[in-house]
Protein backbone atom coordinates (compact mmCIF):
# COMPACT_ATOMS: atom_id res chain seq x y z
CA UNK A 1 0.00 0.00 0.00
CA UNK A 2 2.75 2.63 -0.98
CA UNK A 3 4.93 3.12 2.69
CA UNK A 4 1.15 3.42 4.57
CA UNK A 5 0.24 0.97 6.66
CA UNK A 6 -3.63 0.83 6.62
CA UNK A 7 -4.07 -0.51 10.03
CA UNK A 8 -2.14 1.69 12.08
CA UNK A 9 -3.12 5.26 10.04
CA UNK A 10 -6.59 3.50 10.52
CA UNK A 11 -5.82 3.39 14.54
CA UNK A 12 -4.43 6.78 13.95
CA UNK A 13 -7.37 8.28 12.89
CA UNK A 14 -9.64 6.32 15.16
CA UNK A 15 -7.40 7.34 17.97
CA UNK A 16 -7.92 11.14 17.07
CA UNK A 17 -11.51 10.69 16.85
CA UNK A 18 -12.02 9.36 20.31
CA UNK A 19 -9.42 11.40 22.15
CA UNK A 20 -11.03 14.63 20.53
CA UNK A 21 -14.23 13.42 22.01
CA UNK A 22 -13.37 12.36 25.61
CA UNK A 23 -11.42 15.65 25.57
CA UNK A 24 -14.28 17.84 24.43
CA UNK A 25 -16.14 16.04 27.29
CA UNK A 26 -14.52 16.79 30.17
CA UNK A 27 -13.59 20.22 29.11
CA UNK A 28 -17.72 20.60 29.00
CA UNK A 29 -17.58 19.36 32.36
CA UNK A 30 -14.85 21.50 33.99
CA UNK A 31 -16.46 24.50 32.21
CA UNK A 32 -20.26 23.80 33.42
CA UNK A 33 -18.34 23.39 37.02
CA UNK A 34 -16.40 26.49 36.64
CA UNK A 35 -18.97 28.60 35.35
CA UNK A 36 -21.32 27.30 38.20
CA UNK A 37 -18.51 28.47 40.76
CA UNK A 38 -18.68 31.84 39.47
CA UNK A 39 -22.15 32.42 39.32
CA UNK A 40 -22.74 31.62 42.63
CA UNK A 41 -19.92 33.91 43.57
CA UNK A 42 -21.75 36.78 41.52
CA UNK A 43 -24.84 36.23 43.09
CA UNK A 44 -23.35 36.18 46.60
CA UNK A 45 -22.39 40.16 45.61
CA UNK A 46 -25.83 40.71 45.90
CA UNK A 47 -26.74 38.22 48.33
CA UNK A 48 -23.89 40.03 50.26
CA UNK A 49 -25.13 43.82 48.96
CA UNK A 50 -28.65 42.82 50.52
CA UNK A 51 -28.26 41.51 53.64
CA UNK A 52 -26.13 44.49 54.80
CA UNK A 53 -28.83 46.78 53.71
CA UNK A 54 -31.08 44.60 55.62
CA UNK A 55 -28.92 45.27 58.46
CA UNK A 56 -28.75 48.92 57.74
CA UNK A 57 -24.96 49.23 56.93
CA UNK A 58 -25.69 52.03 54.23
CA UNK A 59 -26.41 55.70 55.66
CA UNK A 60 -30.30 56.58 55.35
CA UNK A 61 -29.75 59.95 54.46
CA UNK A 62 -27.60 59.20 51.40
CA UNK A 63 -30.11 56.09 50.36
CA UNK A 64 -33.34 58.41 50.20
CA UNK A 65 -31.55 60.66 48.07
CA UNK A 66 -31.54 57.36 45.50
CA UNK A 67 -34.78 58.06 43.37
CA UNK A 68 -35.32 54.17 42.68
CA UNK A 69 -35.18 53.28 46.51
CA UNK A 70 -38.24 51.51 46.90
CA UNK A 71 -37.42 49.77 43.81
CA UNK A 72 -33.98 48.77 44.00
CA UNK A 73 -34.85 46.05 47.15
CA UNK A 74 -37.26 43.97 45.67
CA UNK A 75 -35.29 44.13 42.11
CA UNK A 76 -32.55 42.86 44.03
CA UNK A 77 -34.25 40.52 46.10
CA UNK A 78 -36.02 39.00 42.51
CA UNK A 79 -32.40 39.14 41.10
CA UNK A 80 -31.02 36.82 43.41
CA UNK A 81 -33.79 34.43 43.59
CA UNK A 82 -33.55 34.12 40.12
CA UNK A 83 -29.95 34.36 39.11
CA UNK A 84 -29.95 37.06 37.30
CA UNK A 85 -26.87 37.77 36.80
CA UNK A 86 -27.81 41.12 34.59
CA UNK A 87 -30.18 42.30 36.69
CA UNK A 88 -27.64 42.07 39.91
CA UNK A 89 -25.53 44.16 38.10
CA UNK A 90 -27.67 46.62 37.08
CA UNK A 91 -28.36 47.39 41.15
CA UNK A 92 -24.84 47.57 41.84
CA UNK A 93 -24.20 49.99 39.23
CA UNK A 94 -27.50 52.07 40.36
CA UNK A 95 -25.10 51.76 43.63
CA UNK A 96 -21.93 52.86 42.25
CA UNK A 97 -23.64 55.30 40.29
CA UNK A 98 -25.98 57.22 43.22
CA UNK A 99 -24.97 55.73 46.86
CA UNK A 100 -21.26 57.70 47.46
CA UNK A 101 -20.00 55.87 50.32
CA UNK A 102 -16.78 58.37 50.79
CA UNK A 103 -14.10 55.37 50.45
CA UNK A 104 -13.03 53.59 47.40
CA UNK A 105 -12.24 50.27 49.87
CA UNK A 106 -13.00 46.72 49.63
CA UNK A 107 -16.68 46.92 50.51
CA UNK A 108 -17.58 50.33 48.24
CA UNK A 109 -19.87 49.82 45.75
CA UNK A 110 -17.62 50.93 42.61
CA UNK A 111 -15.01 48.07 44.43
CA UNK A 112 -17.70 45.68 43.93
CA UNK A 113 -18.63 46.62 40.44
CA UNK A 114 -15.12 46.04 39.57
CA UNK A 115 -14.99 42.77 41.05
CA UNK A 116 -18.75 41.68 39.39
CA UNK A 117 -17.50 42.90 36.12
CA UNK A 118 -14.30 40.88 35.96
CA UNK A 119 -16.20 37.79 37.06
CA UNK A 120 -18.59 38.22 34.13
CA UNK A 121 -15.94 38.46 32.03
CA UNK A 122 -14.29 35.87 33.08
CA UNK A 123 -17.36 33.52 32.70
CA UNK A 124 -17.38 35.13 29.38
CA UNK A 125 -14.07 33.80 28.37
CA UNK A 126 -14.71 30.49 29.86
CA UNK A 127 -17.42 29.87 27.86
CA UNK A 128 -16.12 30.96 24.87
CA UNK A 129 -12.87 28.89 24.93
CA UNK A 130 -15.30 25.85 25.53
CA UNK A 131 -17.27 26.52 22.44
CA UNK A 132 -13.89 27.43 20.56
CA UNK A 133 -12.46 23.96 21.88
CA UNK A 134 -15.73 21.87 21.22
CA UNK A 135 -16.22 23.17 17.46
CA UNK A 136 -12.02 22.50 16.86
CA UNK A 137 -12.74 18.82 18.73
CA UNK A 138 -15.74 18.44 16.36
CA UNK A 139 -13.53 19.68 12.86
CA UNK A 140 -11.05 17.57 14.29
CA UNK A 141 -13.07 14.32 14.51
CA UNK A 142 -14.61 14.91 11.34
CA UNK A 143 -11.57 15.08 9.42
CA UNK A 144 -10.57 11.75 11.33
CA UNK A 145 -13.94 10.25 9.78
CA UNK A 146 -12.89 12.05 6.42
CA UNK A 147 -9.14 10.15 6.95
CA UNK A 148 -10.93 6.76 7.28
CA UNK A 149 -12.96 6.85 4.88
CA UNK A 150 -10.31 7.92 2.23
CA UNK A 151 -8.08 4.69 3.23
CA UNK A 152 -10.81 2.76 3.02
CA UNK A 153 -11.44 4.22 -0.31
CA UNK A 154 -7.47 4.25 -1.38
CA UNK A 155 -7.09 8.39 -1.67
CA UNK A 156 -3.34 7.58 -0.33
CA UNK A 157 -2.80 11.31 -1.35
CA UNK A 158 -5.72 12.55 0.91
CA UNK A 159 -4.96 10.21 3.87
CA UNK A 160 -1.70 12.40 4.53
CA UNK A 161 -2.79 15.76 3.74
CA UNK A 162 -5.83 14.11 6.33
CA UNK A 163 -3.65 13.41 8.39
CA UNK A 164 -2.04 16.33 9.08
CA UNK A 165 -5.25 18.33 9.15
CA UNK A 166 -6.52 15.66 11.89
CA UNK A 167 -3.07 16.68 13.95
CA UNK A 168 -3.69 20.61 13.47
CA UNK A 169 -7.33 20.43 15.30
CA UNK A 170 -5.74 17.85 17.73
CA UNK A 171 -3.22 19.98 18.66
CA UNK A 172 -5.27 23.17 18.06
CA UNK A 173 -7.71 21.32 20.73
CA UNK A 174 -5.54 20.89 23.22
CA UNK A 175 -3.87 24.88 23.40
CA UNK A 176 -7.51 26.09 23.73
CA UNK A 177 -8.57 23.14 26.28
CA UNK A 178 -5.30 23.77 28.44
CA UNK A 179 -5.81 28.00 28.13
CA UNK A 180 -9.64 27.43 28.99
CA UNK A 181 -7.85 25.11 31.98
CA UNK A 182 -5.30 28.00 32.89
CA UNK A 183 -8.25 30.63 32.72
CA UNK A 184 -10.64 28.34 34.42
CA UNK A 185 -8.03 28.03 37.60
CA UNK A 186 -7.08 31.46 37.82
CA UNK A 187 -8.76 32.94 40.97
CA UNK A 188 -7.46 36.36 41.04
CA UNK A 189 -10.73 38.02 39.90
CA UNK A 190 -12.32 38.50 42.97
Amino acid sequence: MCGIDETATLYLFSVFAQVLAALAALLAIFVHYQSSQIQVTLIGFGRNILSRWKEGHYDEKKIIEMLDWKLLQPRLRDAIDSGSLVDIRSVIVAFAESYNSGNQGPRSFKSVLTRFDRGQNRLAKLQLMARSSIVLAVFGILSACIGITALQLRYLDLVVVVCMISWLFFLATLFVISYTAIVGLNDDWH
